[in-house]
């Protein structure tokens, strides 16, 4: 008896999470936003693993965009800052299917900050504007 009322329950507050993304066309709760997105893209930076944050970029850039020069842009910010220590990222702004997010790589005191360029590519929050290896933001 307990357990069909909890799965009843579970089923209801699906339901009503259903409801709320897709009639109520959410496009924010079960996406992740624009500062996540670069986060996680600059934490594999940092992490040298430039091949699994191409998957983070949109299409209209991917192609063209060869790891070497993604490890440019995180050598030019461990030029700046030292050993990276921490990463975090902010939104900026986002409107419709654009937005801007600010990540940034802290080591110590230290900090540099990048500015990214996102759009919506089927639903999630890709970049499609990397910063130029060198401070911008």
């Amino acid at each position: 008896m307990i357990i069909a009322r909890v799965l009843g329950a579970t089923v209801l507050a699906l339901a009503i999470a259903a409801v709320v993304v897709f009639v109520g066309n959410d496009r924010e709760t079960l996406v992740p936003p624009p500062d996540a997105v670069v986060e996680s893209f600059v934490r594999q930076l940092v992490s040298g693993r430039e091949s699994r944050a191409i998957p983070y970029l949109a299409k209209s850039i991917s192609g063209s965009v060869s790891e070497e020069e993604l490890r440019r842009i995180e050598q030019s910010v461990e030029r700046e800052v030292g050993d990276v220590s921490d990463v975090r990222a902010e939104t900026d702004w986002s409107r419709g299917d654009r937005a801007e997010a600010t990540a940034v790589w802290r080591s110590g005191e230290r900090e540099a900050r990048r500015r990214f360029g996102l759009r919506r590519e089927h639903g999630l929050w890709r970049i499609d504007r990397l910063p130029a290896p060198g401070p911008t933001a």
